[in-house]
């Protein structure tokens, strides 16, 4: 076997456990955040994404050691390098110390205390709160959607933003919004994995029908914090990013409007997640780009 095959072979499973689509999608959303708060992009901005996707690869990769038992019993999880023994729980926990000890550094000496404070907030919810609750109450979604609600806001501290201000509750809104039907999506995707483990969800206490129902209003509220995004900063409102945004919603509503009711597999569920994660990037784009060339 060619050495580089191997090297890659022997680097995928390290990859794998720190969940590099979710650190991706956290990276851009900091970035998103930064670029509001500094349209004019540097080397401090990209490095500011390289700090928020180490941190975010180390509390991943905690979560994944702090969850070994579970995986192993869930089909949807069974897979991953600890559960399939392709790694130890010691190489699991060297990585994420390093990986949360490297991000937290660089975050501190790149934008100070209140971005490196938000970072070590966004790990305590998720790492302390939300992982261990997950097991025991429908109630740990919420220090999981406020820790998830965080990267944009370190990126736009550390960029010069101010913390309690209008557009950083934006912001955290626009996130919290998108999370709640993302995590609804994977219960009613894995809901015989919740139900033969015994997890505490909202499918248990409500029934399908219910929660099916609470996509729309929660959808709603979305789209409208993406049109209020538009007015930030006394920006132009063009005919390009008006039309844009309004085209994403658009789509993005009546998607799952059409497809929501028809579920009843993971499949249908997978075109709905890509509709969601999709309808995110297109608006951070469109919001990006208004402020940078304005």
């Amino acid at each position: 076997m060619p050495a580089k095959r191997q090297m890659r072979l022997r680097l995928w499973p390290w990859l794998r456990l720190a969940k590099p689509g979710i650190c991706l999608m956290i990276t851009v959303a900091a970035l998103f955040g930064a670029l509001l708060a500094e349209p004019d992009i540097s080397l401090r901005t990209f490095l500011l994404g390289a700090a928020v996707l180490l941190l975010a690869a180390g509390a991943a990769t905690l979560n994944s050691l702090q969850e070994d038992r579970l995986d192993s019993r869930m089909r949807r999880t069974s897979s991953r390098p600890l559960p399939q023994r392709e790694l130890s729980r010691r190489q699991a926990l060297y990585q994420a110390l390093f990986l949360l000890g490297l991000g937290m550094a660089l975050l501190t000496a790149l934008a100070g205390r209140p971005a490196a404070s938000l970072g070590g907030l966004a790990v305590f919810l998720y790492n302390g709160l939300y992982t261990p609750l997950k097991g025991r109450t429908v109630l740990a979604i919420v220090p999981g959607a406020l820790s998830g609600a965080l990267p944009p806001l370190i990126g736009w501290v550390g960029m010069g933003g101010t913390l309690f201000s209008y557009p950083a509750a934006l912001l955290a809104a626009l996130l919290v919004l998108w999370q709640i039907p993302h995590s609804w999506l994977v219960l009613l995707s894995h809901r015989h994995d919740f139900h033969d483990n015994k997890l505490p969800n909202i499918l248990e206490m409500f029934g399908e029908t219910r929660v099916k129902a609470f996509f729309l209003p929660w959808l709603v509220a979305l789209a409208t914090v993406m049109f209020l995004q538009l007015n930030l900063f006394d920006l132009p409102l063009r005919g390009w990013p008006i039309g844009g945004v309004a085209a994403n919603v658009i789509v993005l509503l009546l998607v799952f409007a059409r497809q929501l009711p028809l579920v009843a597999d993971g499949s249908r569920c997978r075109s709905l997640f890509a509709t969601l994660n999709l309808s995110l990037l297109v608006h951070m784009a469109l919001i990006g780009a208004n402020r940078l060339f304005a």
